[in-house]
């Protein structure tokens, strides 16, 4: 049986070495942009000392000892400017589950505890980036109730012509 709880610093290798099989995929698709999935990806280490901030929220997925599944999101609070009004979310950073358990649920059950977070502190948002290539992630963010918002486009100038 899958448990989904907040993670504890003991939690950290584990939850590092599940980051893997995400890199893995970001890395074979992009691997101009993405290094190759090795334990330096997410050290323990650095997991550690994000779960220090009460800010930083780590859910896991654990099947006994075993973690299967993560999600890392922050709580954001993003000051009044002269453009956009004072506002707090919870972006999700990352989130992941080891290819051998996926389409059991367990992604949706790790984005439900990051919801439960978001509305046990009031926060009314949830926001995170999808690469697109991965269209299994963004169909699962769609089937979720997430929607477009912003859109960021990029340029290889190295692949255009210099017309100069």
């Amino acid at each position: 049986m899958i448990e989904i709880r907040a993670a504890t610093p003991d939690d950290a290798v584990a939850v590092s070495r599940v980051v893997q099989d995400t890199q893995a995929m970001h890395a074979a698709a992009h691997p101009d942009v993405f290094k190759p999935a090795t334990a330096d990806c997410f050290p323990p280490e650095a997991i550690r000392s994000l779960m220090e901030s009460p800010d930083h929220l780590f859910f896991v997925a654990a099947e006994g000892t075993d973690v299967v599944g993560y999600t890392y999101a922050e709580i954001q609070r993003r000051p009044d400017s002269g453009f956009k009004f004072a506002a707090v979310q919870i972006y999700v950073h990352q989130m992941g589950v080891r290819d051998a358990h996926r389409g059991r649920g367990i992604g949706s059950r790790l984005l439900d505890a990051a919801q439960g977070a978001a509305r046990a502190r009031g926060i009314t948002r949830l926001a995170l980036d999808v690469w697109t290539f991965n269209e299994r992630a963004r169909q699962f963010y769609v089937d979720h109730g997430f929607q477009p918002y912003q859109e960021r486009l990029w340029i290889d100038m190295g692949s255009v012509a210099d017309d100069a």
